[in-house]
């Protein structure tokens, strides 16, 4: 096989027998630095490795990993790096069931929307958002939401590094207010009625 050639050892007057002994001529790793017909490949032999690659919490698109030595290897040269490059993957969705609207990542703060009705920007509302990782987000309001109106929530964005002051960056949500496309006279009245002392 590679780095090996067959050699002769004579077991006694007469008779040798043919044995693998190290070839001299072969590099490391069985790259061989000629063409022999233990290397049918070429001089070079691919192979395929796995290596552990830890995302850190808190890294962002773009950061890079370099694993020293993993890279490709030449001949009577010193094999280069492999560098990971990180991408995010496509906005998370959430599985809260008045909201379908994702999470967008900018920065350390996690973007995203809600939708409430116009009597939950009347009278105020409680909801819950499901985090990235499962965990429940309380979100709410006791008083009057108005339209594109944004809560922010600390802590539940991002992770930061241990050294950093804050445990994560704020989760921001955008209110969008819903309003009905139609009023009977009925609801029209009583609209007139409620808000009166307004006029």
């Amino acid at each position: 096989g590679p780095g090996t050639r067959l050699g002769r050892r004579q077991v006694f007057p007469g008779f040798v027998q043919q044995v693998p002994v190290h070839d001299p001529r072969c590099a490391v790793r069985g790259k061989c630095t000629i063409s022999c017909s233990q290397c049918p490949q070429g001089l070079i032999v691919s192979e395929v490795a796995q290596t552990l690659v830890e995302i850190k919490p808190g890294m962002q698109e773009g950061d890079e990993l370099r694993f020293s030595g993993l890279g490709n290897e030449e001949l009577a040269r010193e094999a280069g790096d492999l560098v990971v490059r990180l991408r995010s993957p496509p906005p998370h969705k959430q599985s809260d069931a008045h909201s379908s609207a994702p999470l967008s990542r900018n920065g350390n703060n996690l973007h995203t929307r809600m939708e409430i009705s116009l009597v939950e920007a009347l009278v105020g509302f409680n909801r819950s958002l499901v985090h990235l990782d499962g965990h429940s987000v309380p979100v709410a309001r006791d008083r009057v939401t108005p339209p594109n109106a944004t809560i922010r929530v600390p802590n539940e964005g991002m992770p930061l590094p241990p050294e950093a002051r804050r445990r994560a960056g704020e989760l921001v949500i955008n209110i969008v207010v819903k309003f009905p496309e139609v009023l009977t006279p009925e609801q029209k009245a009583g609209v007139v009625s409620l808000f009166a002392g307004d006029q």
